[in-house]
């Protein structure tokens, strides 16, 4: 609609503020820009940027700024914490872009944070749908609760709404990073004739708390059945494709592998290279069993065969009751036993009096390209007495690590000067072999 309104010569403006401030933020507008309206601090204003991660920041207003009301909701320096969360377009002049609301963020148990605002945009486009909502706070993985539109659902046929709507689900998944995908199987459709809806304000923003509270019952079963094994398998190549069927250990792996990672992969190429993750590997686990009637198989068992070729053979073998890599109880008992016997008779060292070398220092880091590896990184190469930082991934080579890296920063939105970039050295690792 902005757009349109530059188009016709008509500049539009805007204004952002609230009850318990009056106006804050005022635009600048700019036809050429990406973000059309950018918004930056009216004159005077009293205010500090609280660092949200993931690019993001809070607006805080300071407790003496003179339009500030008389409100409880204040946190312990006194100060009122917006709750809304803004991106930084340019730091001088200060341009913010509005994203979402800080109660409004996802923030999983492994701590990467998923923003749903922009998914549910996505889904919300479909015809079928009233309205949805994706929940995942403090679960592995997100949920996608589903109201459908009664009258349009029922005007065409139910197998046909739910392919459409999962149409939509992939298109916002594309442009998720892969923690935040929602799978099929974490697909909730409220019955047509339930009671409990999604609750929205007097405006029709959702209100995510109180959704995540009615509907806990219905997340924890989600969630349970898809840890245990579930999985829904409704996908036209899976027709034909399991054990019972006379499908062959190969063609299922390779079926179920591209459901998981979407795209083909050869028998010698590594999972993990190519896009998977924890997520990922349980649904593949899951589709394997499905598959492949009487098979225990758990998800450290594709981490440790990590390509087609492997997995098969190891499969082949658990078949025969022959399980490759797998350790009797007692011997994980004896090493038990042996790190008892090794570390119970430690002796306290006398603490070093020695200072800290004040040369420059180089840094290896791990899981350098997950959540917390990556701002670790950030923040790491702003250190001026850092000179490098390695960055270990698990990759076939060193720029296949640095591709990963930088996917992982523009993911997070993390943005490194070129200055700071230099110290950074990507390195391929393979966790398996003893020299890495």
């Amino acid at each position: 609609m902005i757009q349109a309104l530059f188009d016709n010569g008509i500049t539009p403006l805007s204004m952002f503020g609230s009850t318990e401030t009056g106006i804050i933020l005022r635009c600048i507008p700019d036809k050429n820009s990406e973000y059309l309206i950018p918004l930056t601090p009216v004159k005077g204003l009293k205010y500090i940027l609280k660092d949200y991660g993931n690019d993001l920041v809070e607006l805080i207003i300071l407790k003496d700024d003179p339009c500030l009301a008389y409100v409880q909701d204040r946190d312990q320096d006194g100060n009122y914490p917006t709750k809304d969360l803004f991106q930084v377009i340019s730091r001088d002049p200060l341009l913010l872009n509005y994203v979402s609301r800080t109660d409004d963020t996802i923030i999983h148990v492994n701590g990467e944070k998923t923003n749903p605002i922009p998914m549910e945009e996505k889904i919300n486009r479909c015809s079928y749908i009233e309205r949805c909502a994706i929940l995942g706070t403090g679960q592995q993985m997100n949920a996608l609760l589903v109201q459908l539109d009664l009258n349009v659902v029922m005007s065409s046929s139910l197998p046909s709404a739910i392919s459409t709507i999962k149409s939509f689900v992939e298109s916002a998944n594309e442009s998720a990073p892969s923690h935040s995908h929602i799978y099929e199987e974490m697909i909730y459709y409220l019955p047509m004739d339930s009671k409990k809806k999604l609750p929205i304000t007097m405006k029709g923003d959702l209100q995510r708390s109180k959704c995540a509270e009615i509907f806990e019952e219905e997340i924890k079963e989600l969630v349970e059945k898809m840890e245990s094994g579930y999985v829904s398998d409704q996908d036209h190549e899976f027709h034909g494709i399991s054990s019972a069927d006379g499908a062959s250990t190969e063609s299922i792996v390779k079926v179920c592998l591209r459901s998981s990672v979407n795209k083909p992969l050869g028998n010698s190429n590594n999972f993990f290279n190519d896009g998977m993750d924890s997520l990922s590997a349980m649904r593949f686990r899951n589709l394997l069993k499905s598959k492949i009637s009487g098979l225990e198989l758990k998800v450290t068992d594709i981490y440790d065969n990590n390509t087609v070729g492997k997995l098969v053979k190891f499969i082949e073998f658990s078949k025969q009751e022959n399980r490759p890599n797998a350790k009797l109880l007692e011997s994980y008992q004896k090493e038990v036993e042996d790190y008892i016997a090794r570390y119970s008779n430690l002796r306290l060292e006398k603490t070093s009096t020695k200072q800290l070398p004040t040369e420059e220092f180089h840094i290896v880091i791990t899981g350098a390209n997950g959540s917390l590896g990556s701002f670790m990184i950030k923040n790491l190469v702003k250190q001026s007495k850092v000179s490098k930082v390695y960055a270990m991934i698990r990759a076939e080579d060193d720029n296949k690590a640095k591709q990963k890296l930088e996917s992982s920063f523009s993911q997070r939105f993390i943005n490194i000067s070129s200055e700071n970039a230099t110290k950074i050295a990507p390195l391929a690792v393979k966790l398996i072999k003893r020299d890495l």
